[in-house]
């Protein structure tokens, strides 16, 4: 979709567009609440040479290349299952993590502790250091080490308040946020466009009404000239097609209320019609025998041509 379009799309269907930003946002929301903020603390513990290899006036940072090994020893213990469930035990919300520090070459352990608060998590660091140096004696007595050529450790940095991270809730929220529009988005065009159809359809079945409306022949010129003069279904005469009212034609027997009363001792109106039938039933006998001597009349040679044509 373009650009036009979709300016388009938002100015028609603004309101599907406020309600999925209110939705959208709520999304949002739920994402902070789904992951909420986690606190993180960290300590790095270091491993010192015995003091046999260190000797009375000797450096022990001077011999911590022969470390590494004790070092991971050391981190797969506490790495344990059993560690872990000892571990859960005491902080059930605490997550925590131990590995070699990368960015120094040398035994530097990192713990690391996660935690929902900064209180717990603070108080679970100090628990790690301590079972991080509980441990390496352990391995150590087990060994029977003597005394002066066993492995120390130190605290080389520790973290005095919990550090909040949000990169989990702000990545959830974004990612609420996003789905969101974009669904908003596609129900906007959805919309739009079943609207749009319906609009395009409503409007092609109207012009198919106005044109069969317009190609339709009028009845009246239509019909035939009998069909025109007939009378209505009243029986009366059919309308003028000139405007005019068609005076009414009374039949025959009927009064016209025109017609001046009949004198007394003179024949009706019906009496008047059976002898008018009576004289026509009588002309036309007449009118056929004139028409016939009409006929040999005509049949007759003329005497005056045929004598001219004698001569």
């Amino acid at each position: 979709m373009d650009k036009p379009a979709l300016i388009g799309v938002a100015r028609r269907r603004w309101y599907v567009l406020l309600a999925g930003l209110m939705v959208s946002l709520g999304l949002a929301y739920a994402g902070t609440l789904a992951s909420p903020p986690h606190y993180a603390a960290r300590a790095l513990v270091l491993l010192l040479p015995s003091q046999s290899t260190v000797g009375p006036n000797g450096n022990p940072f001077l011999d911590l290349s022969g470390l590494d090994l004790p070092a991971r020893v050391v981190v797969s213990s506490l790495t344990s299952t059993s560690t872990r469930e000892a571990v859960g035990k005491e902080f059930p919300d605490i997550d925590y993590a131990v590995s070699i520090e990368e960015s120094t070459r040398g035994p530097v352990i990192a713990l690391d502790v996660t935690g929902p608060t900064d209180g717990a998590t603070l108080e679970a660091l100090p628990y790690l250091m301590q079972e991080s140096r509980a441990t390496l004696e352990r391995l150590q007595a087990e060994v029977e080490a003597p005394a002066n050529a066993t492995i120390r450790s130190m605290v080389l940095a520790q973290d005095r308040s919990a550090t909040e991270q949000r990169g989990g809730t702000v990545r959830l929220a974004i990612a609420g946020l996003i789905a969101g529009l974009v669904a908003t988005l596609f129900a906007a065009s959805a919309i739009d466009g079943r609207s749009q159809q319906r609009r395009a359809t409503r409007r092609e079945h109207e012009d198919a009404n106005e044109d069969s409306v317009s190609r339709q022949p009028d009845p009246a010129e239509g019909a035939p000239q009998h069909a025109r003069d007939a009378p209505d279904d009243a029986g009366g005469p059919a309308p003028d097609p000139t405007g005019e009212e068609a005076s009414p034609v009374p039949k025959h027997g009927d009064v016209s209320p025109t017609d001046p009363p009949p004198p007394s001792g003179a024949p009706g109106r019906r009496d008047l019609a059976m002898i008018r039938t009576s004289d026509s039933a009588e002309a036309r006998p007449e009118h056929g025998a004139r028409a016939h001597d009409t006929g040999n009349i005509s049949r007759r040679p003329r005497k005056g041509k045929n004598r001219g044509r004698g001569r």
